[in-house]
Formats: structure tokens, sequence, C-alpha cells
């Protein structure tokens, strides 16, 4: 799909260069670009050298573009990258450090969600040194989605316009993510205890706590349900029971899509 985007968009770019109006320079730049970063990669050294020219073609020019080119150039360039880890998160962050200045406030905000979680992993995350660690990762957890959905909030205008269509995959699957993690856990954070088959206290007063400070947001929301679930089963849990187990991650999995759609439906007061 990403493919068949690009491919259009550069057609779209030479008919309009080659038809009845003139590129402006922002057009010719931008077709240009997408010549050089849609080729085609059989190895990942060849993407390498893809991704060196694109790196050469966006200091010379990402200066010439208005915001919103210049928001779009940028994004390719991290959607075809693929940063994962270790010093490609390093390099990242010193281009977000680079071209920030050139790039919108819409897409800076969510370049330091996406950096952030590059950085430190939440699967990874830790609380601060005296607090407990199970309630300060369970605050983190709902406060990242949190921070997608104010971000959205903030540049509600830019972020659905049709302009900025191209990001809303990803943001949608970012705050899912951040949802998710929110009424499952992981294998590595437990939320309902293997022995008691409680759901963790944890989790709750940091759920609590935090939908009450937003009442207004999607992710209270999503808590709000969560709990409605929760109270029909008394907090207990045996994941080990299959038709119950089923029932939870059914509702699970509506939730999380339910918040997804609500996130640019819904516009929260709170910032």
């Amino acid at each position: 799909m990403k493919k068949f985007r690009l491919i259009m968009i550069a057609a779209l770019a030479i008919l309009a260069c080659t038809g009845l109006f003139a590129c402006t320079d922002s057009e010719e730049i931008m077709k240009d670009y997408i010549d050089i970063i849609s080729q085609e990669a059989e190895t990942d050294e060849a993407l390498q050298e893809i991704l060196a020219e694109a790196e050469e073609y966006i200091a010379a020019n990402i200066s010439k573009l208005e915001k919103e080119d210049a928001d779009y150039m940028f994004y390719l360039y991290i959607d075809r990258a693929k940063i994962v880890a270790g010093e490609e998160v390093e390099k990242f962050a010193k281009l977000v450090d680079d071209y920030g200045v050139y790039l919108s406030e819409a897409m800076n905000d969510m370049l330091a969600i996406e950096l952030n979680e590059l950085e430190n992993p939440l699967p990874e995350f830790k609380g601060n040194e005296g607090e407990g660690e199970e309630a300060a990762f369970w605050s983190e957890v709902m406060e990242r989605a949190l921070s997608v959905e104010n971000a959205v909030n903030q540049h509600r205008e830019t972020l659905t316009s049709a302009e900025y269509e191209y990001m809303k995959p990803e943001i949608v699957w970012r705050y899912e993510y951040y949802i998710n993690y929110m009424l499952i856990g992981s294998p590595e954070r437990i939320i309902f205890d293997s022995e008691t088959h409680l759901f963790s206290s944890d989790a709750q007063n940091a759920y609590t706590v935090l939908a009450q400070a937003n009442p207004n947001s999607v992710t209270a929301y999503a808590v709000n349900e969560f709990f409605n679930y929760l109270a029909s089963i008394d907090y207990e849990l045996d994941l080990r029971d299959a038709d119950s187990g089923k029932i939870y991650y059914d509702t699970c999995r509506y939730i999380v899509e339910e918040a997804g759609k609500r996130l640019y439906q819904q516009e929260n007061s709170q910032q």
C-alpha cells in the first residue's frame, strides 16, 4: 500500500510538471525526492545506499520547502528507514534535532513521542528510585497513551486535514498499542496475578487517578469501559479458563479498536 501510494504521488507529480501547469520549486523538489526514496532495494546494503542518497537530498533541500512538504519529506525517510534500535536511534535523534526547525509543530510533537518510545521502550521502563515499580509502570503506560491523544487534540486541525492523512494510521497504531498494553499487559508485566487471579491494584489505582485527571479523554473512556468489564467479573480472572479468557480478549480488542476510532473523532478538552 505504501509503495502504491509513493508511485501514485510520483506519477501525479510528473503529470503536473509535464502538463498544462509548470512545476513550482517545491513540486520539483518533492518529485525528485520521491524518485529517490521509492527506489527498489533488494538488499539491506542497497537500502542503506538509498537512505544515504535521501539524507543528502534532505540536507540540501528541506529548508526550501513549506512545513507541510518538509513534514512529508521527513516522514517518507523515517518510514523507509524503519528505525528500531541501537545506533539507528541515535541517528534518528540527530536528524530530528537537525531538521526539526523545518518541520511543523504537529510533526515535531509526534516525532518526540516516537523518539521517546525508541529511547525508552515501554517493555523496559522502570520507575525512578523510591517509586513502586509496578505503580510507576502502569502510570507510564497510560501517560504515553494520553501524550498521543493530547498531541492529536493540540494539532487536530493539522492532523485531520487531507494533507496529513498519511500520518493517521501510524498515530492510531501507536495509540492503540498503548491502550492494548493498559488492558492486557505483557508476559513480563502480568496484569492479573497468576496465583490470586486478581487484577493489579497498582494498575487500577494508576488508571483511576489519571482518568479522573483527564475525564473527557478517549483514554479515560477506555479505562471506564474496561473497569465496567472488570466489575462484572469482580476484578478476578483465571486466564487458563478458555471461555473467560476469550471474553476478556474480545472485550479488550473492542475497547482498543473503539478508542482508536474515537481518537480522531473526539476532542479532549483536558489539555
